[in-house]
């Protein structure tokens, strides 16, 4: 690991420990399911989603996480599984997931169920 990948991670926790929300998912392949926690960012549904290509609409939001939670989350939304996100109590289908640029941190696109 050099040194930015240091200050990125500790960057990334601070942010996500401070401004962020504890989410859930259970992933649905797992009949005996290993629920999973994770720190990540979320933005509600704004106009600023269609930059990013994303149709606006009242039900949809983002969630941020990081490279090493939600395991194997993207791969499962990727094979067209239907999974679920609960974040403040609110259960999210997960539509699709992307990777940034930097590879280690993962966009979700969020609709309320």
């Amino acid at each position: 690991m050099n040194l930015f990948d240091g200050l990125q991670a500790a960057a990334h926790s601070i942010v996500n420990t401070t401004f962020g929300y504890v989410a859930s998912w259970m992933p649905s392949s797992n009949s005996g399911g290993i629920l999973q926690l994770a720190n990540i960012l979320f933005k509600d549904a704004t106009e600023t989603a269609k930059i990013l290509d994303v149709p606006y609409s009242p039900k949809n939001c983002m969630m941020e996480y990081k490279q090493g939670d939600f395991l194997d989350l993207k791969p499962a939304v990727d094979s067209n599984s239907e999974e679920i996100v609960t974040i403040n109590g609110l259960e999210y289908g997960v539509m699709r997931v992307t990777s940034k640029y930097d590879g280690k941190t993962y966009y979700a696109e969020l609709q309320q169920l």
